[in-house]
């Protein structure tokens, strides 16, 4: 009977011992599929960002054989067409490929419904002129690219977690190197409401809630204001004719935008309104609610931009005209020399670039990113709600950090 034990006892060690020998082979062979399997995906990786890298210079190329030429004040632009035919179908791949992971983007078959493709901030780029909608894709690809290459989760992460962690230690470069960046759309309108309210905060204070609200219902019975009425009504439709947001008087940014600018004509009386204010504000509109675009309207003007630049001569803007030229004679003396032969003063082109915060001189997110970025730089408090922590660092005031949504649509208390 022991002995029959013993023999089972000897059976099953013997069979554990294979069994053993059996699960360490296959431990092995998991550990070397796994290995393998690792370095494939980050061949697989680095191959995918090849594929990025190469399709963002080929369409760059293709948009530089488009071609552009500006022909009227309008900014219209007309666009040479060699290799239009050939490479449209490719371009239209190259955008069906890339909306499965970014369906903002637009497509080169024209929707039924309308003749242009809206973009994210609502700019219209019309169907009609197929070669410019093409130009116009190339750029969206190439944008579109660089944020795979860049990281642009990366950065999402670190605003993610810049923005939810309480008494997070921030020092100004830090700041500017995350504005600098680009503040993700979710946390765009929070960020930028944070940033003014934290310039403004004692103003506002001094102001009270029922400030903005006071100053429309003022604006009627206002002599002043009164004078700047028919300016501001000519200029709503002048400001972002090629917006859905302002591209007619039902336009719902139209209301908002004259609303904005009564207010402020009435807050700053001195200077009232000023060819040039409507773009700021415009831009302010298509991020932010209407009373805080008023708001940010008045850390431009009267925080970050000198005292007389929107006065009725100008004055400060004009300064910055010199400047410009001394830059440009410093930095680019060909083309300094060139201007002066044919008697061009710089001034003329570029005054209106100033008086608009460059709205429409640069790209439109590449403008979001240095507003952004010189309000970090110029705020003297570093904006945000931060105050001063030890040292050279600041620090998050926890009430302000815990009040941003996840979707950027206000700030509330979560």
């Amino acid at each position: 009977m022991i002995e029959d034990y013993e023999q089972k006892q000897r059976i099953l060690n013997r069979k554990n011992q294979f069994l053993i020998t059996e699960i360490r082979e296959l431990a092995s062979i998991k550990y070397m599929f796994t290995d393998h399997s690792n370095k494939m995906s980050k061949y697989i990786q680095r191959l995918n960002m090849e594929g990025f890298k190469w399709r963002r210079e080929y369409v760059k190329l293709l948009q530089a054989c488009l071609g552009a030429t500006q022909t009227d004040p309008h900014h219209r632009l007309m666009f040479s067409d060699y290799g239009k035919d050939r490479y449209k179908h490719l371009i239209s791949e190259l955008l069906d490929e890339a909306r499965r992971k970014d369906p903002s983007l637009p497509t080169m078959i024209k929707p039924k419904t309308a003749d242009y493709h809206v973009d994210f901030y609502g700019f219209k780029h019309s169907y009609l002129n197929e070669t410019s909608i093409i130009h116009y894709s190339c750029q969206q690809l190439y944008d579109f690219y660089t944020r795979q290459l860049s990281g642009g989760d990366e950065n999402f992460y670190r605003w993610t977690e810049l923005l939810t962690q309480a008494n997070r230690e921030l020092t100004r470069a830090d700041l500017e190197v995350l504005c600098r960046s680009g503040i993700p759309i979710p946390y765009r309108e929070g960020v930028w409401r944070m940033l003014i309210h934290g310039e403004l905060h004692q103003l506002m204070q001094i102001k009270g809630p029922l400030y903005y609200n006071g100053l429309l219902e003022e604006f009627s019975e206002n002599t002043l204001a009164a004078q700047h009425r028919r300016q501001i009504s000519l200029d709503l439709l002048r400001t972002m004719p090629n917006n859905v947001q302002f591209d007619n008087i039902d336009a719902p940014g139209v209301q908002k935008l004259q609303e904005v600018l009564q207010a402020y004509s009435i807050h700053n009386s001195k200077i009232g309104y000023c060819q040039g204010m409507n773009f700021i504000a415009a831009v302010a509109l298509l991020f932010l609610r209407k009373e805080d675009a008023f708001w940010c309207l008045i850390a431009i003007l009267e925080r970050f931009l000198p005292e007389n630049y929107f006065n009725s001569g100008l004055i400060d803007a004009q300064v910055d005209q010199l400047v410009l030229k001394e830059i440009v004679n410093e930095k680019l003396p060909r083309l300094s020399s060139h201007l002066k032969r044919l008697g061009i003063d710089i001034s003329a082109v570029t005054l209106n670039w100033f008086l608009a915060v460059f709205y429409d001189s640069v790209p439109f997110e590449e403008k979001t990113i240095s507003v952004a970025a010189a309000v970090a730089e110029a705020s003297t408090s570093v904006n945000l709600n931060i105050h001063k922590g030890k040292g050279k660092g600041l620090r998050y005031n926890t009430a302000c950090t815990n009040r941003i949504t996840l979707d950027g649509e206000a700030l509330e208390d979560v």
